[in-house]
């Protein structure tokens, strides 16, 4: 059998009920309690008190006691000496009581053959050395009936009380859930088109207001991460439809110039530069996509940091001696670190070949690895610099620069996903005119010092 549903406002409804029901319940227990025990506690005083005037009157004078009855101010009583009466007041034969002596002394209950309950006490009272035998008594049926009538008074505005309490907490709870109500209908409304729409927040310092908060950061989050990927795919698009086009460029050419061996070489040998071009796109990409779905795998090992910059340097100082440009490495110490090598070799290979290729000729590159509580590479220039606009914006995919002058537009952006894989960040500080300084920080958790 499948488990009953129950909307929210109903559960909250019946959490509404329950416990002011409960409240309600021992409230009208205690009432009817409390009432009952009142009245029973006044009837023992009040027969308490007719007793001990009945005594007094029997050690003053005996005689009174028809004096008291004509004034109309004595209960129901029976005074009797042995098996003689003394005296009892006219309407005892209507209680049929009789002449009690099977009543036990003290008080207790009589419960009459007509089906009257009375309330009687019996004690012995001693005058002039004579015994008498007391009976007092008080119907109890004005009490009960007072009691019965509470009881069913009770029992009848507690369902009423109930069901105002249940409407009530139906009402608060749909005012309470209102907020998430509008919440729902507004996130109903959002798609990947209309990501820009936020839900309503009534009162930001509450629980209701906080979690809308949250869930408009998430939306802000997702509109960002929308808008980066219609920007990666147009971008991508724009990038591979470039070399596509000149291939298709360079055939057409081809086919329709001189059919000849040599011909043919160049327009081949355009098509393999372009093809070249497009790879290099298209592996780049794929490392973007394998780093953004989690799917890279880094197998990390114990590197000599310093041997692996001076191997990076190693392969790219060719290129900059071609610009007539200075490379040095100044390694402090050895620091050995816990990383993948082939991916943290191509994050030093994207930033260094991009100062190369944004400086111009004479420039000085230099590359500096520094050990501690943490390991630092720093990859600083002397170039034009860049914009303050621009800093926080390289790393993002094909964006595009005046300094940037080669390259598919990725190589920052997979430098900064190699180092934020191993746990680290990358900050640029730059000023226009004082060239640039990239700095790679690993954290401390996984550097080893030797």
């Amino acid at each position: 059998m499948s488990r009953l549903r129950i909307s929210v406002r109903l559960r909250l409804t019946f959490w509404y009920v329950a416990v002011p029901g409960l409240l309600l319940i021992l409230t009208f227990a205690g009432i009817f309690v409390f009432t009952r025990a009142a009245l029973r506690s006044e009837l023992h005083k009040h027969l308490e008190e007719q007793y001990h005037w009945i005594e007094t009157t029997i050690r003053d004078n005996p005689e009174f006691l028809q004096a008291r009855e004509e004034s109309g101010a004595v209960p129901l009583f029976r005074v009797a000496r042995g098996n003689t009466l003394v005296y009892r007041v006219r309407q005892w034969t209507s209680t049929r009581i009789g002449a009690g002596d099977d009543l036990p002394l003290g008080r207790s209950s009589f419960d009459a053959p007509g089906g009257e309950l009375y309330r009687v006490q019996v004690g012995t009272v001693v005058a002039d050395g004579i015994s008498y035998r007391v009976i007092i008594a008080h119907t109890e049926g004005a009490i009960h009936e007072g009691i019965r009538t509470l009881a069913l008074i009770l029992l009848a505005s507690l369902p009423v009380a109930l069901m105002l309490v249940f409407v009530s907490g139906y009402l608060l709870a749909g005012r309470v859930l209102a907020p998430v109500v509008a919440m729902a209908d507004k996130a109903r409304g959002i798609s990947a088109e209309h990501l820009e729409d936020r839900l309503p927040i009534e009162n930001p310092d509450d629980e209701l207001g906080r979690l809308a908060a949250v869930f408009n950061a998430t939306l802000e989050r997702l509109e960002d991460a929308f808008e980066e990927q219609r920007r990666f795919v147009s971008d991508a698009s724009h990038e591979l439809r470039t070399p596509i086009t000149a291939l298709r460029s360079v055939g057409e050419v081809g086919l329709s110039g001189p059919s000849n061996p040599a011909a043919y070489r160049e327009v081949i040998g355009s098509m393999l530069e372009e093809c070249d071009r497009l790879s290099i796109l298209i592996n780049d990409l794929l490392t973007l996509a394998r780093g953004d779905s989690g799917t890279a795998r880094l197998n990390r090992e114990r590197v000599d940091l310093g041997e692996l910059v001076e191997a990076t340097t190693g392969l790219l100082r060719i290129l900059a001696e071609e610009k007539n440009q200075e490379l040095s490495v100044d390694v402090c110490g050895s620091v050995i670190v816990d990383a993948d090598p082939t991916t943290l070799r191509q994050a030093l290979m994207n930033i260094i070949d991009n100062a190369i290729g944004h400086c111009p000729e004479g420039c000085h590159i230099e590359v500096t690895v520094n050990g501690g509580e943490e390991t630092v590479v720093e990859i600083r220039d002397n170039g034009p610099g860049i914009a303050p606009e621009h800093v926080e914006k390289v790393f993002d995919r094909f964006y595009s620069t005046d300094r940037q002058v080669r390259g598919t537009g990725l190589g920052l952006s997979i430098a900064r996903w190699a180092v934020e894989a191993h746990g680290g960040r990358i900050d640029l500080t730059s000023e226009p005119g004082q060239g640039c300084t990239f700095r790679i920080v690993l954290p401390a958790a996984v550097i080893r010092e030797v």
